[in-house]
């Protein structure tokens, strides 16, 4: 159960953790492929007990040339994939604080570009479709753990643009969101397999595309309180109430 407003749901929770090593670390790494596909990646490590900084860049080039049977046409002769390439390029950097035992702080920030070529069907010819993409994701978080608990309090921006162009039939579409995310949790162990967990949300969202008229804007606030016992490795059981605020409108409790 996700510990975001939009009822039940899921989702896949990816973290990095710290290494509180005073010593240096650099990687470069270089990938060649098929296809004429190749890959290059930098990552550097720095700090010592109290913070921690990791920054990576990487880049992408595919120009998926691969060779294939044209079913379509007669004696299914043997011919190259075209305007198929994609090139993708980015960086990701991660910074860690710790004063103390009881408190950490941490930024991360993901820019990252690609660029790809969509290849036409076997039926259509000339086709030149093209897709451009932008994103960037910047992240805050606070964490205070206390004797029995965890206090956490995060704050994200997110962007995106997606630039679709089709010379074949006109068409040069422009779609971009933002979203403002923000959330604080505190989890209260009552004992290694029992806990209690509440928590306030406040998300703000904006898109804009081409084709629409004018934007569109949402407003999401929630609060929720659950109850989690684990009885086996097999069997838990979650207990949640939740009220949810969206665009000036209350949501049935659940």
């Amino acid at each position: 159960v996700a510990d975001r407003p939009g009822g039940l749901g899921g989702r896949i929770n990816l973290q990095q953790y710290p290494q509180w090593s005073a010593t240096p670390k650099f990687e470069l790494s270089q990938q060649l492929g098929s296809f004429h596909r190749q890959q290059t990646r930098a990552s550097i490590q720095l700090g010592d007990q109290h913070w921690h900084s990791q920054t990576q860049l990487f880049f992408r080039d595919y120009e998926n040339d691969f060779e294939y049977r044209d079913i379509t046409e007669r004696g299914k002769p043997l011919k190259e994939q075209s305007h198929a390439a994609q090139q993708q390029y980015g960086l990701m950097q991660e910074t860690y604080y710790r004063p103390d035992t009881s408190n950490l702080f941490s930024l991360h920030a993901w820019l990252q570009d690609s660029d790809r070529e969509i290849p036409p069907p076997m039926t259509v010819a000339n086709k030149q479709q093209e897709q451009a993409d932008q994103q960037g994701r910047f992240v805050g978080k606070w964490q205070h753990y206390g004797p029995n608990s965890l206090l956490e309090v995060r704050s994200a921006f997110l962007s995106h643009e997606l630039h679709y162009t089709d010379d074949k039939v006109g068409i040069d579409a422009l779609h971009r969101s933002r979203s403002w995310m923000n959330s604080a949790t505190y989890t209260y162990y009552l004992s290694a397999n029992q806990q209690l967990k509440g928590g306030l949300t406040y998300d703000y969202h904006w898109a804009d595309s081409d084709g629409f008229e004018g934007n569109k804007t949402q407003l999401r606030a929630s609060a929720y309180a659950s109850y989690r016992q684990q009885w086996a490795d097999w069997l838990k059981v979650r207990l949640r109430l939740q009220q949810e605020h969206v665009n000036n409108r209350f949501t049935p409790l659940m």
